[in-house]
């Protein structure tokens, strides 16, 4: 009985220690929760891995639906099924992605913390890619055969792994404190932080394209 007795005592005892160890877990998620220094790792070495979940996860829920994701995840990967170019694409564009963190101010539930980022030169490449596009175009009139999505696709790909030049800029990241858990505030301002020269680029490519082709303001927004 007394073998018994212990028995049961153990067991409770490692219960207790269990429900113990879980309580100190939770009140230190809510309490201390992550750091901005944190997010930031992680989000640009998954980013670096072409992991864009954690990007989503650490992304402030007013900014969820905001363009950064839908440019990266939409825009970019859109319209083809193959999933390993997808991630080729993304690995191209963050492959010489680095970072430098050198100051962080808090202020309750928000921060900005300063950044010295590097990544490859965005500026000329879209220049590039819709050059390449206009000049396939033309030929398909005379060859029938039009790009299909994956083929413009891979032309991205490959002009992005042709480029060598980087840049290095130093941000400032917007955070706000969500649930514990500090996530970026401004997905607009972090997109262009992280592909530098990208939306300058794409701009000046649509600017190009309504100067030779007389599309509006307007048809450029839809997208092109």
């Amino acid at each position: 009985m007394a073998a018994k007795n212990k028995n049961k005592l153990a067991w409770i005892i490692v219960i207790i220690a269990v429900v113990v160890i879980a309580v100190i877990a939770i009140v230190a998620t809510i309490l201390f929760g992550n750091n901005p220094e944190q997010t930031i790792d992680e989000t640009f070495t998954a980013l670096k891995e072409g992991n864009m979940d954690v990007l989503m996860e650490y992304t402030s829920t007013e900014e969820r639906d905001n363009s950064f994701t839908n440019e990266l995840t939409e825009g970019l990967t859109s319209g083809t099924e193959n999933t390993e170019l997808e991630k080729e694409m993304l690995d191209s564009c963050f492959s010489q992605l680095e970072w430098k963190i050198s100051e962080t101010k808090k202020d309750g539930n928000t921060a900005v913390v300063t950044v010295d980022i590097t990544n490859k030169d965005f500026s000329n490449v879209m220049q590039e890619i819709f050059s390449e596009m206009i000049a396939q175009a033309f030929s398909s009139t005379f060859t029938g055969q039009e790009m299909t999505e994956e083929d413009t696709m891979q032309l991205m790909k490959e002009k992005i792994d042709e480029v060598t030049a980087t840049t290095t800029n130093t941000e400032e990241i917007n955070m706000v404190k969500e649930d514990g858990i500090w996530k970026f505030s401004d997905s607009d301002a972090l997109a262009d932080m992280l592909l530098p020269g990208f939306s300058s680029g794409l701009e000046s490519m649509q600017d190009s394209f309504s100067e030779n082709y007389g599309l509006d303001s307007e048809y450029n927004d839809s997208g092109l």
